[in-house]
């Protein structure tokens, strides 16, 4: 596989941290609102512990069946209500936060994020935005 297939979808922002050594192999690292798992292939091919949630269940269910070895790993639910069972290295957030229903809603969502992290861990959160975008 060329570097361009092992990159292909990857979110742009999340391999500028892999760029800069913040994600790195042996890390548990969670993808909330992992969707189809744009990012997960690639954190599990640089030797990442990877876990995802989703609301989705179709996306859950395909993730599950993608990557059989991990499907334990990749669990439908939403941020705020998910328990996760350990602590994570890092955890990821891109486009997503931007769906919270009111400021307390956001505050819950970012709140429960903070707390999937073991101490000194990483939180990488991208906010979607129309600002710039040609009408």
């Amino acid at each position: 596989m060329d570097t361009m297939q092992a990159i292909a979808g990857t979110d742009i922002y999340l391999l500028d941290q892999l760029m800069k050594k913040n994600i790195h192999p042996g890390q548990r690292i969670l993808d909330a609102g992992c969707g189809m798992g744009s990012n997960i292939t690639w954190l599990l091919n640089r030797g990442a512990e990877v876990w995802g949630i989703d609301i989705s269940e179709d996306d859950i269910k395909y993730l599950q069946k993608t990557f059989p070895h991990a499907k334990d790993h990749f669990i439908q639910s939403t941020i705020e209500s998910f328990s996760a069972p350990v602590k994570f290295d890092v955890v990821i957030c891109s486009a997503v936060l931007h769906f919270a229903r009111s400021h307390d809603h956001f505050e819950d969502m970012f709140g429960q994020l903070v707390s999937f992290l073991k101490p000194g861990g990483v939180l990488f959160i991208r906010m979607a935005s129309n600002i710039g975008m040609e009408r």
